[in-house]
């Protein structure tokens, strides 16, 4: 490893990731994964994401139907909760249908303004209807990853 790599420069990639392999049905918001013990340095940058997320719908579905999957953080060393602070978030409608489904990835920043020992939580959520839901692991699992984006740049966005 470079002494830059060492000494904190540079991006680092994934510094943590975890996998569930197994089903989790969920109704009110629900905890799927956590990672906890993450440390972040500050004034670097994070990202925090989970890959499309496999649905699997059974029973009475509305087209209202409606399913929440989030990141969760806590940055005060204890483990993240479902009330814990909201970093990302993938929405998706059933459409009236039972057929298995896929949400769109879940994009989460971190960008601590002190080093940091970290707990990010994968959440599930049933928004509205009463269809029987649950995340799908499929082949490979759901992963949950934390990958170290370099030192963070000021913002410079303008609103309009």
């Amino acid at each position: 490893m470079s002494a830059d790599r060492l000494n904190g420069f540079g991006p680092w990639g994934v510094i943590a990731q975890g996998n569930r392999g197994s089903n989790k049905a969920f109704t009110t918001v629900t905890g799927y994964l956590r990672l906890d013990g993450v440390s972040l340095v500050n004034g670097k940058s994070y990202v925090v994401l989970a890959q499309n997320i496999r649905i699997d719908i059974s029973g009475t579905v509305a087209a209202t139907d409606h399913y929440k999957f989030e990141i969760r953080a806590d940055y005060t060393g204890a483990a993240a909760g479902t009330g814990s602070t909201e970093i990302g978030r993938s929405e998706i409608s059933s459409a009236g249908t039972t057929l298995d489904d896929t949400a769109p990835p879940v994009f989460g920043w971190a960008n601590p303004s002190s080093d940091v020992t970290a707990s990010f939580l994968l959440t599930a959520t049933r928004v509205a209807g009463a269809a029987t839901v649950s995340v799908q692991a499929d082949t490979g699992g759901i992963w949950l990853t934390v990958i170290d984006m370099g030192w963070a740049v000021a913002d410079t966005g303008v609103d309009v």
